[in-house]
């Protein structure tokens, strides 16, 4: 959380408990800490924690789930998330040296360069157009080409 002064959180209640008086302290017994926090932290609702390290000089922010930093208000206007041609919104870059998110795209489609990595492996026009004539799978012709070929680093295939 990044508040050492106990009493400027509000919690006082553990402010006063010697074992948690030093950073070496809270420590040394983080654990009995953390247990101290959690009682006190769930005896009021989200709105009031809010409220309360508003005081605080450090950062500081709540745990959203996927859902809500999707809806965040900071997330769009800053636009950390891109619409892409899939069904869900993907994360950008959080780096941005021009203030402007990178434009992202979709992954080809499965099978979309099937035929240009046919003809790179030595296969013609004609070759592509008989496995497609013949109902054979054009993507098990790659990796077969592949091998005969070698490319597909495979000592035996």
């Amino acid at each position: 959380m990044g508040c050492f002064d106990l009493r400027r959180c509000a919690v006082g209640e553990i402010a006063d408990d010697e074992r948690f008086a030093t950073p070496l302290g809270r420590v040394q017994h983080n654990v009995a800490l953390v247990a101290a926090l959690d009682a006190i932290v769930g005896s009021q609702p989200l709105a009031h924690w809010v409220e309360r390290f508003q005081i605080l000089r450090t950062a500081w922010a709540i745990v959203q789930t996927a859902r809500e930093v999707r809806d965040d208000p900071q997330v769009l206007a800053n636009g950390y998330l891109a619409t892409v041609d899939t069904p869900l919104d993907l994360v950008t870059s959080p780096v941005q040296f021009d203030e402007r998110p990178p434009v992202l795209r979709g992954a080809p489609e499965h099978g979309a360069h099937t035929e240009e990595v046919l003809l790179e492996l030595g296969r013609t026009w004609d070759d592509i157009s008989a496995l497609h004539d013949a109902g054979r799978s054009a993507d098990a012709a790659v990796r077969r080409a592949a091998c005969v070929s070698g490319a597909c680093g495979a000592s035996r295939c």
